[in-house]
């Protein structure tokens, strides 16, 4: 789904407000009717929903033992925009209930769009009075709304934390509803609770296979480098990136900035997503590619570095009886490039 060609016609703003223990419930605070939102109001929640869900976005599918009536909400917005506000105020209804004290307090724009000229829902939820301020104003008819202020400070404005984010819309082959999802309150997976009990979906993928996809599809393409310095740096900094402790997500295009030259970047990322791999940061879950990533390494006094995966290790390397102090390293291998290093 090309969630960074979302088109947005029309948004309505609930008021979500936290749980906190020992306080009396409040539920949300729901519009009445949409509001007229000023041009720079509709451009600022686009761009918000557009950046998430392409730095973060996940493809989710609908649980078949999930909770529907997240779904079944957006699908009737979808085939029937009529039914708009009132099925905004049934998902904020929702939102509401599935959360606890410890989910944050914020505000639910519900936004109704295109991707490809087919009809899109979108939700967001954020922070209330930084950056954005949600209030309660009335219409002639005495129906009352959230009206959105965009606060003159762009900076500020852009740092207004956007909690969750999702888009759903039909799929071309089919009339299935499909989404993307992301969340920026959590490092690695969408929390469970608006992920599963919320949105009622699941991951389309497993960050196991997304991991091992990607894995197998960078293999593919670095083995395709003609400059062999230029391979090799690539390969290590991939395993570097699929056996480091510290780094819990893989973002590709992050790999292609730091470990890829001007000439290999786009064909690259271009590379990824011919074989299906998107851009976006996911979960890494190296469990099914364990034996592929570990690689056997030896270093030596003089500075000398001998490393390979185990299996071609033990059929081309071989050590001698030791001469003192002194190791002695038989490699039975054909030389395929030879060049400085520097």
């Amino acid at each position: 789904m090309k969630t960074d060609e979302f088109l947005l016609r029309e948004l309505i703003i609930h008021r979500v407000p936290d749980k906190k223990v020992g306080t009396e419930a409040r539920g949300p605070v729901l519009s009445q009717v949409a509001g007229d939102h000023p041009k720079d109001v509709r451009a600022y929640f686009q761009r918000r929903l557009r950046r998430v869900l392409n730095d973060r976005g996940q493809d989710v599918v609908v649980a078949a033992d999930g909770d529907k009536r997240t779904t079944d909400a957006i699908r009737a917005i979808a085939e029937k925009p009529k039914l708009f506000v009132e099925q905004s105020k049934v998902l904020a209804q929702l939102l509401y209930d599935v959360q606890n004290g410890r989910n944050s307090a914020g505000i639910l724009v519900v936004c109704l769009g295109s991707i490809e000229d087919r009809t899109a829902v979108g939700l967001l939820k954020l922070e209330n009075e930084r950056g954005v301020r949600a209030q309660e104003q009335q219409t002639d008819a005495g129906e009352t709304f959230l009206q959105v202020t965009i606060l003159s400070d762009l900076l500020l404005t852009d740092r207004t934390r956007v909690f969750k984010a999702a888009v759903f819309g039909a799929s071309k082959k089919s009339q299935q509803l499909r989404g993307v999802a992301a969340d920026e309150q959590v490092e690695r997976n969408l929390a469970s609770f608006f992920l599963r009990d919320f949105l009622g979906c699941e991951l389309k993928s497993s960050p196991a296979v997304q991991t091992e996809r990607y894995f197998t599809t960078v293999e593919s393409y670095l083995g395709k480098i003609a400059d062999g310095e230029e391979r090799a740096r690539c390969e290590i900094a991939l395993l570097n990136q699929m056996q480091s402790r510290l780094i819990r997500t893989i973002d590709p295009v992050q790999f292609a900035n730091e470990a890829l030259g001007d000439a290999t970047h786009q064909p690259f990322l271009d590379h990824l997503q011919e074989h299906g791999v998107p851009e976006q940061v996911f979960p890494k879950d190296t469990s099914t590619i364990e034996s592929r990533i570990r690689r056997v390494a030896y270093g030596f006094e003089s500075g000398i570095q001998l490393m390979g995966k185990p299996e071609a290790m033990d059929e081309h390397v071989t050590f001698g009886e030791k001469e003192g102090d002194t190791s002695r390293v038989i490699i039975k291998d054909r030389i395929v490039d030879v060049g400085s290093r520097h």
